[in-house]
């Protein structure tokens, strides 16, 4: 499988092409699929048709599954998988769906948060035939990399406690009691790579 990674032009947002991932990959061929991500923390790979295990055997090439510990969104069968969705059956929706809705880093409110996410797109919304809701990716890295020095040397070594507690609690979105499990987590507020060394930003808007 040879594959050619395109850069966007901007610090991420680089796409991977000459990969199926529904078929078997090389070591070889993952491990240019992993520098790629190293280097520029989000990249795309389009027009997959892929079943949910086979979603699971490419994600698990990047390490231990993690699966999302509040809410009954995972995907029948496979709890590895969380459904994102707006859509409403009998008055319930069928996943999560206000994920994203604001500025975030997936499950910061663990004591140990995943190394990525993987996003497989089924659906995308659609108005007069234009595709609409656009799920954007910032990176904290390039933001860190971009402030003075004066300002890094302010922001190392501090901390900041993370509550989703509070967070459902001030939505009340139904999701309170699953909240209320998960105590107040601390993490640097400045947080070092442990593949690449890069630094980055780490921190939520909620």
């Amino acid at each position: 499988m040879s594959i050619e990674i395109r850069p966007s032009g901007g610090v991420l947002g680089h796409e991977i092409l000459g990969v199926d991932l529904a078929r078997p990959i090389s070591d070889s061929t993952f491990a240019d699929i992993e520098k790629a991500f190293n280097d520029c923390g989000t990249v795309v790979i389009r027009g997959q048709k892929i079943t949910p295990e086979q979603q699971i055997a490419f994600t698990r090439r990047f390490g231990e599954l993690d699966s999302y510990p509040a809410g009954n969104f995972a995907l029948p069968g496979h709890d590895a998988i969380l459904v994102v969705s707006n859509i409403l059956e009998n008055g319930k929706p069928i996943g999560m769906i206000d994920a994203g809705r604001n500025w975030h880093s997936d499950m910061l409110f663990t004591e140990k948060p995943p190394r990525c996410s993987l996003l497989y797109c089924l659906e995308v919304p659609q108005k007069d035939g234009v595709t609409v809701g656009d799920t954007m990716f910032a990176s904290t890295a390039a933001a860190y990399d971009a402030l003075p020095g004066d300002m890094k040397q302010r922001l190392a070594g501090l901390k900041t406690l993370n509550s989703f507690r509070a967070y459902t609690a001030a939505r009340k979105d139904g999701r309170e009691k699953a909240g209320a499990e998960f105590p107040d987590v601390v993490h640097p507020l400045v947080r070092t790579h442990p593949i690449t060394g890069r630094k980055c930003l780490y921190l939520s808007e909620s």
